[in-house]
């Protein structure tokens, strides 16, 4: 959204924003909530060790201390 903003600063785009981003992460918590009730505890193992919109860095894992993916 940032970059669309970025790309094209008009009023328009400034104030579809907001609403936008609000759409956006319902959205996300909804299909959180359906992935979570199809894949009980594997989609929750998932979403603890994977950030949900932002790729913040975290410590490296050694290989030999990660879990096997299924």
């Amino acid at each position: 959204m940032l970059a669309f903003n970025i790309q094209w600063p008009t009023l328009p785009t400034l104030l579809m924003n907001p609403p936008l981003i609000v759409m956006y992460v319902r959205l996300a918590r909804r299909e959180d909530r359906e992935l979570a009730a199809a894949f009980g505890g594997a989609f929750r193992s998932y979403v603890a060790r994977t950030p949900a919109f932002f790729p913040w860095p975290r410590p490296r894992v050694p290989l030999e201390a990660r879990e096997e993916a299924p």
